[in-house]
């Protein structure tokens, strides 16, 4: 380990030391009979947090390799991926969906997508056949999996997220009609939508289901 992963890991340590004297405090000052509760509740609110910084990082990881991938397999069709990777761009991280495990007892876990619930069917199966290329890119960068086997992941979404913000100012047709018809006129003039961009058929990479 280098000097620089040894201080990132001190001062990782450090807040996390910082954190937990912070909450111990929090309880110590609350009434005894409310000192259960309160640190039930801040125990939830640490992992809602821990939930959510991993599900950002997904997406940021999700972005860059979409963006890896367009530009890998630009020469086989450059007007069709410099299209592709516009779109990835443009939606950027808010148009990510993030994953989350998906686990019955006595079934083996898999980790399915959380779908958002204002974005096109159309643009949905493109990040699908987009995320097919993957073995491909690890092929073409002689990339090997390191660590522990990964779950496996299934594009089918487990859940949408209701609240989900959407992006204002994307094409019309990047919008779910469904979800699109379903705003208020006040929340149509807000989202102010652009016209229509054509979105490119990409087939599954290798026959992929």
């Amino acid at each position: 380990m280098n000097l620089a992963a040894l201080r990132k890991l001190c001062e990782q340590k450090l807040a996390q030391t910082h954190q937990a004297h912070r909450k111990q405090a929090m309880v110590s000052s609350c009434p005894h009979d409310r000192q259960v509760e309160m640190t039930a509740m801040l125990t939830a609110k640490d992992a809602k947090r821990q939930r959510e910084d991993r599900m950002t990082a997904y997406r940021h990881g999700t972005l860059a390799r979409w963006i890896k991938i367009a530009v890998q397999n630009r020469s086989q069709d450059p007007e069709k991926w410099d299209v592709i990777q516009m779109i990835t761009q443009w939606l950027d991280v808010e148009g990510m969906s993030g994953d989350e495990t998906d686990y019955i007892l006595g079934t083996k876990k898999v980790v399915r997508r959380i779908e958002l619930p204002w974005i096109s069917p159309v643009i949905s199966n493109l990040f699908k056949s987009i995320e097919s290329y993957q073995s491909a890119f690890q092929e073409g960068n002689m990339l090997e999996k390191v660590g522990n086997t990964s779950l496996e992941h299934r594009w089918e979404a487990g859940r949408k997220v209701r609240k989900a913000a959407a992006i204002p100012g994307l094409p019309r047709n990047w919008y779910n009609d469904k979800w699109f018809q379903g705003l208020s006129p006040s929340a149509h003039l807000m989202l102010s939508v652009s016209k229509d961009v054509q979105v490119p058929s990409l087939e599954l990479y290798g026959g992929a289901c």
